[in-house]
């Protein structure tokens, strides 16, 4: 009965070694390396305010012509914003030299200091904008000459005068479009209206207009050259006909106009120049089916419309592909303190007095087989 009882006694003291020891042990480790909560949060990160913006450098362009959109007129509000350069100042003291050509639409500094991700990276907020813009970036019903315009970032705003000029072929309209070179593919099958698939659009004149040249005729007696090169865009319009490509100026340097081709089937196809003239030219091209002879270069075709000078471009007219680097896509930045986890000493000291406890209990049963 005295063995039992020792044995008993010494399992006693070595399940309470086994509680206490784990505790002592986190109370020495905490004591001498001063250990904090881990869970606590991390002091809030404070986030400048914008209080005021000035405007450094005007934009390129600060003179701009009206464009037409089913007769009412309007200006890009793009071609207001490049070369615009802007001094930022923060309720902190901090400032910031934003360009538009460096940081587009947002500041890069807002991606810094958290302002992005304050707003959640809504564009809509945090992108710098014009105030007279509507969401389509048009500015409507600019009056002619000089007149105002508001930049807006944040609540802060700044303006900028600019001067607005009568669009040039409205002063000096087209009056004759002539086919003077035809498309370079020569036709095999016609384009059949509502059919998508590639073997159609290979037959389609709209997607295949590349090597043309239509010359434009103005009132003075001047004429331009319209050359389509490598489509850019491809589209259908409301009724399932296809939207060429935009087309360019020979002249490199000049700006691009949007042209809107229409198959009209039978190897025949309409032509238009939306946002300079309403006139339309109807064509045909080389093709292997029907045996036609079409208009060869140098014939002048009678627009279908010669009377009709003022724009009065389609809404398609307005639509363009911008160069400017979207940011729709923000990674947010790593939140991370540098810190390398190393383990839990709580965790080493609570393993190390289990294996303690099972030391002795092996000597228990060890010592029990030489008493009994």
């Amino acid at each position: 009965m005295k063995k039992r009882t020792k044995i008993l006694s010494i399992l006693l003291a070595l399940m309470l070694t086994a509680t206490l020891v784990p505790t002592a042990l986190v109370q020495v480790f905490a004591s001498d390396y001063e250990w904090e909560d881990t869970a606590s949060p991390d002091e809030p990160k404070y986030v400048p305010e914008l209080t005021l913006i000035e405007i450094t450098k005007a934009p390129d362009n600060t003179t701009v012509e009206r464009n037409y959109n089913n007769g009412q007129d309007y200006v890009w509000a793009d071609d207001l914003m490049y070369g615009l350069e802007m001094l930022l100042t923060f309720d902190d003291g901090t400032t910031y030299n934003y360009s538009y050509y460096e940081d587009f639409d947002t500041p890069q500094c807002f991606y810094e200091n958290g302002i992005a991700e304050k707003y959640d990276y809504d564009i809509d907020i945090i992108d710098l904008k014009i105030n007279e813009a509507d969401e389509d970036g048009f500015i409507n019903n600019l009056p002619l000459g000089e007149t105002e315009i508001t930049y807006q970032l944040l609540g802060c705003t700044a303006t900028q005068k600019i001067t607005v000029l009568e669009n040039e072929y409205v002063l000096n309209p087209i009056t004759k479009l002539e086919l003077t070179k035809l498309p370079d593919k020569e036709f095999s099958a016609p384009y059949v209206t509502g059919d998508h698939s590639k073997e159609n659009e290979s037959n389609s004149i709209a997607y295949n207009m590349k090597g043309a040249e239509i010359t434009l005729y103005r009132k003075n007696g001047e004429k331009e050259v319209i050359a389509f090169s490598k489509g850019i865009y491809n589209g259908y319009d409301d009724d399932g006909n296809a939207f060429s490509p935009y087309v360019y100026w020979v002249d490199p340097n000049a700006d691009p106009i949007q042209s809107s081709v229409k198959d009209l089937g039978n190897y025949r196809a309409t032509v238009r120049f939306l946002g300079i003239t309403d006139l339309t030219l109807e064509f045909s091209v080389k093709n292997t089916g029907t045996g036609d002879n079409p208009a060869t270069p140098g014939e002048v075709i009678t627009p279908s419309n010669p009377s009709s000078t003022v724009p009065t471009s389609s809404q398609g007219g307005t639509s363009s592909t911008s160069d400017t680097t979207t940011k729709d896509t923000v990674s947010s930045n790593n939140r991370s303190n540098g810190a390398v986890a190393t383990g839990n000493v709580a965790v080493s000291a609570i393993l190390l007095s289990v294996l303690l406890l099972a030391a002795g209990v092996m000597a228990v049963i060890g010592r029990k087989k030489q008493l009994f």
